[in-house]
């Protein structure tokens, strides 16, 4: 009998230490997607800019 309760209390230490290892898991990818999001959006923006300015750049060309 207290081999088994003694089984079973392990078991709950690990799963409470995976649980955990499995949270931070999740956090540091949510962290990592917001990351990769925000860079994305900021490099988006900045060739949309350039990309602008080309445009503005041919048209100008154009019409001299």
């Amino acid at each position: 009998m207290p081999e088994a309760a003694r089984r079973v209390g392990r078991s709950s230490v690990v799963m409470a230490r995976a649980e955990s290892l499995e949270r931070s898991a999740m956090w540091w990818m949510w962290k990592r997607g917001q990351w990769s999001r925000k860079c994305s959006m900021v490099s988006g923006i900045v060739l949309h800019q350039g990309r602008r300015d080309q445009e503005t750049d041919i048209g100008g060309a154009s019409e001299t």
